[in-house]
């Protein structure tokens, strides 16, 4: 049948009946026994179990490979992720539970080999923060990663997908996620707790509420443009301004780059 479809769409051309006038005819529907219900049921629990086991073997097997990274990495303190962490004036790197890897694997998307099997596709490899996710019992159970730029002091790495040229987001989690959190700030004071979108949006608050944190911020004085220390609270505006701007340079750049590679003038 050059229309395609299935035994019923056969039926329905060669006979010239409808949907369910074919269905009749091809026997139509019966009711099912009580032991082939509990048959199909029966099977369709085992098949879930399965998938649940499967799934659950992943997990513990990604939840392994972020521990062994998070083991292996090396303290933040001295490193590229200090540096990128101080540019954009986050400076209590003790109170944070953040390390840092040389040369982390980027993985987006999958290749095929010639024999149909499928690996996570490397596209990127370089240093990048580190910051524990965990479970509401403190268990470690991932990573959330942000690559870095050491060229570019306080900027996130600039990553391209090699086939589309599409620039992508340069942070990444990894291992169980749902129910669980970034514990970038462990222990410290029990009456307050800072909670937020972002690791640096959030050190950036922690560190104004600092007894003598400053951040510096321009003004003008007659004509000309001046910088002065201003209380870090009361100038958070301006830090996240800041930053946002920082962000969005980094965005305009990365696209610029994509319309360079696609020669566009």
């Amino acid at each position: 049948c050059a229309q395609g479809g299935d035994v019923i769409k056969l039926a329905q051309l060669a006979r010239g009946l409808d949907f369910r006038q074919a269905v009749e005819w091809l026997g139509g529907a019966r009711a099912l026994s009580e032991e082939e219900a509990a048959r199909i049921r029966a099977k369709a629990e085992a098949a879930k179990a399965k998938r649940e086991a499967d799934e659950a073997r992943y997990r513990e097997a990604e939840r392994r490979r972020c521990k062994t990274i998070w083991l292996r990495s090396l303290p933040a303190a001295g490193s590229p992720v200090e540096a990128y962490l101080n540019a954009r004036a986050i400076y209590d790197l003790a109170a944070m539970r953040v390390r840092f890897s040389p040369e982390q694997v980027y993985f987006d998307g999958e290749t095929v080999d010639e024999r149909g099997r499928r690996t996570p596709r490397a596209l990127h490899r370089g240093p990048a923060m580190l910051t524990p996710i965990v479970s509401a019992e403190a268990r470690f159970d991932g990573l959330h990663i942000t690559w870095i730029d050491p060229a570019r002091p306080g900027c996130k790495a600039s990553i391209f997908d090699p086939d589309s040229g599409e620039a992508l987001n340069p942070k990444k989690m990894r291992g169980s996620k749902q129910g669980r959190y970034v514990d970038a700030f462990p222990g410290g004071d029990p009456a307050r707790v800072y909670l937020g979108e972002g690791i640096e949006s959030v050190a950036s608050v922690r560190e104004r509420r600092r007894d003598g944190a400053v951040y510096r911020v321009a003004g003008l004085e007659g004509e000309a443009i001046v910088y002065r220390d201003a209380p870090a609270l009361t100038a958070i505006n301006m830090r996240l301004r800041d930053d946002y701007t920082r962000d969005a340079a980094g965005g305009v750049g990365r696209w610029n780059k994509i319309i360079d590679k696609a020669g566009v003038k």
